[in-house]
């Protein structure tokens, strides 16, 4: 031993090394397990050439209520059931031959990633195989709720028809599904996923609003992100879509880093709520009375201005009953009315109203049914208005063309029958035309009025104009005779064709207390030598 101390009593420096070698290794050894044993679900297993474990230590064993011992100074054939050693015992020896591998396995009802190595000398020779595993049973069961939750979803997404997107807001890009670039048109590959495409396709009239939401809700300033805008269709068309966004990730410092959300078509609601705005605005303005009432409560549930107007009420209107509003003699046809607005869709009618204060006044009604989703009838609307104005104008338009179909008439009497002054005590009547036994009684009490106003003593009836002559015309001129004779003044009939003559004579026709010519102006020169 003397040999191995130098002169001073010292180690030689080669030994020295050895030594403080040693010590670091044995103190790199002591660091490499108190990291093993403290790491959370890890296992340190060194086993060599006969895949016997030499060193067994980790918390994972601890936890698992396995004594290190039970592995140590045994092969893998004695501590592995078979369907375990079928996966390690390939990947032990690929170690030992200087490969790295990585694998999962089951054992004891867990689930472990094992990671395998090689360990060498100084001399770079492989003396033993090094098999780190860690606990990952808990992750797998995150990994299969996560995959059940992102099934889940898919599901939902997919059955609520809505596009769905998922946005890095550091990098700005975005996930956009391909429902989402089938609402607008476009083929899963014909959007780039980025957060400007989004930007691009919004109408400029929503952009600034959208924004401003948007970074409202980032910045925490209101509490959900919710919003109705339109985006550009490959078509060129503007459609609505109610976008909604969460935020799901945020960095260390709570700044968001992570949004995901959905849009939803709303375009044809959109569309059908302009229409109602229209309608709306429409019917508030119109100046008919417009009401609608439920069936089964018989309430009002709307009426327009111009109903709550006519019918007295005024705002007081709504929840009136619709009865209220009709004549109590119109009380029985109303169920009828309604029935037949049920089977026929419409209904159309004159009915009498009763406003508020008692007063009536007639109405045209205009029904329709309404009818729900399922095609049931639930409300009666009604299009009223009042017709008094209109029945006093047609009464008044009545009275007037009666007034001048009279006065017609009467023109018509005189020019039928026109009386002709000529001379002193001289009238003459032209007729024209045919004559019926009407035209016949207005010669007669044209003859007469006139023979009377004028003081006549003679009266020419020239039948120069009549088509036939038959017995009713040959009566009526010997009736016109006789009557002005009786008068005091004599008859002259003139026009007598011969043809005429034959018919008289042939219908037996007493001329005999008449004068007759033949012509106008001989029977005008007879009158007047007289």
């Amino acid at each position: 031993m003397a040999m191995l101390n130098k002169p001073n009593g010292t180690l030689p420096e080669d030994i020295l090394h050895l030594h403080q070698r040693i010590a670091e290794m044995e103190q790199q050894m002591l660091v490499g397990q108190t990291l093993i044993n403290a790491f959370p679900g890890g296992a340190l297993f060194v086993f060599d050439h006969e895949l016997r474990y030499q060193q067994v230590q980790g918390q994972i064993l601890e936890e698992g209520e396995v004594d290190p011992e039970v592995f140590r100074g045994k092969t893998i054939w004695e501590v592995l059931p078979p369907e375990t050693i079928a996966v390690t015992e390939p990947a032990y020896r690929a170690a030992l031959a200087g490969q790295q591998q990585t694998f999962e396995i089951t054992f004891m009802e867990r689930h472990f990633k094992v990671h395998m190595l090689p360990a060498r000398n100084s001399e770079g020779r492989i003396i033993a195989g090094i098999a780190v595993a860690y606990d990952i049973t808990e992750q797998r069961q995150i990994d299969a709720e996560l995959r059940k939750s992102q099934e889940r979803l898919q599901f939902i997404v997919e059955g609520s028809n809505d596009g769905a997107w998922d946005a890095h807001l550091l990098t700005g890009e975005v996930y956009l599904s391909d429902r989402y670039k089938e609402m607008l048109g476009y083929q899963p590959d014909e959007l780039p996923d980025r957060f400007d495409t989004w930007q691009q396709l919004m109408h400029p009239d929503d952009a600034t609003h959208v924004n401003r939401i948007f970074q409202e809700y980032l910045s925490d300033q209101i509490p959900e992100y919710e919003i109705e805008h339109r985006l550009r269709h490959k078509s060129g068309e503007w459609q609505w879509f109610l976008g909604r966004g969460k935020i799901t990730m945020r960095d260390d410092q709570g700044n968001p880093t992570r949004m995901t959300g959905m849009i939803t078509d709303i375009h044809q609601r959109k569309q059908t709520e302009d229409n109602l705005r229209l309608f709306q605005t429409l019917a508030e303005n119109a100046p008919d009375a417009i009401g609608v009432a439920h069936i089964e409560s018989g309430q009002i549930t709307y009426a327009n201005p111009a109903y709550c107007t006519l019918l007295g009420y005024g705002v007081e209107t709504i929840g009136q009953y619709f009865m209220n509003v009709y004549a109590p003699e119109e009380h029985e046809r109303l169920p009828a009315i309604v029935q037949e607005m049920v089977e026929q869709g419409v209904w159309q009618g004159m009915l009498t109203y009763q406003r508020k204060d008692g007063t009536t006044f007639p109405g045209l009604l205009s029904g329709i049914i309404l009818r729900d989703t399922s095609g049931q009838p639930y409300a009666v609307a009604a299009i009223v208005r009042d017709m008094s104005d209109q029945i006093q104008a047609e009464e008044e338009r009545t009275a007037m063309q009666e007034q001048i179909i009279h006065a017609q008439q009467a023109a018509l009497r005189e020019l039928s029958t026109p009386l002709i002054p000529l001379a002193q005590g001289l009238v003459v009547m032209p007729l024209i035309g045919s004559m019926d036994s009407n035209r016949a009684q207005q010669v007669m009490e044209t003859l007469l009025e006139g023979v009377a106003a004028q003081h006549a003593t003679t009266a020419i009836l020239d039948i120069t104009g009549l088509q036939i002559v038959d017995t009713q015309v040959a009566d009526a001129l010997i009736r016109a005779a006789r009557a002005v004779k009786l008068l005091g003044a004599q008859v002259i009939i003139t026009g007598i064709r011969p043809e005429i003559a034959q018919t008289l004579v042939g219908l037996g026709a007493d001329l005999s207390s008449i004068v007759t010519h033949g012509s106008l102006q001989s029977g005008i020169a007879y009158a007047m030598r007289g």
